[in-house]
């Protein structure tokens, strides 16, 4: 009788969920960061394998603004057809 209850005990200590930590919450390796980057910018010359305008209107309006920070300004309803740049 005791030993099957000792046989009892023993599956039901088996049958106990594990309690799981992943490694990354554990340690901390040096020169990681712990943020998360994130980057948007403009690829050009692709030659002709660029974003589609009509498609990807944010890639023109990316363009536009990396030249208004340069200085150059874009006048308004400007159709530019691009061909080499995509947004990335």
């Amino acid at each position: 009788m005791l030993k099957k209850w000792f046989i009892a005990l023993c599956v039901g200590l088996v049958c106990l969920p594990a309690a799981a930590e992943r490694i990354r919450d554990l340690v901390t390796v040096q020169g990681v960061r712990d943020n998360a980057l994130i980057g948007y910018g403009l690829v050009v010359g692709l030659d002709g394998s660029g974003d589609q305008t009509m498609q990807t209107p944010f890639t023109t309006q990316s363009l536009s603004n990396m030249l208004s920070q340069l200085g150059i300004t874009v006048p308004p309803g400007t159709n530019m057809q691009l061909k080499n740049v995509a947004a990335v």
